[in-house]
């Protein structure tokens, strides 16, 4: 049982890092657009 817990946080865990990742690329590209107007 603790080892699922683990397991389900790691798993939340590198959601979050990919999400926020993905969101951090977004916006850098979204502000080269702006700068390049």
């Amino acid at each position: 049982m603790l080892k699922w817990l683990l397991a389900v946080r790691l798993t939340r865990l590198l959601a979050g890092i990919l999400v926020l990742n993905a969101l951090h690329i977004a916006f850098d590209g979204l502000e080269e657009k702006a700068l390049s107007r």
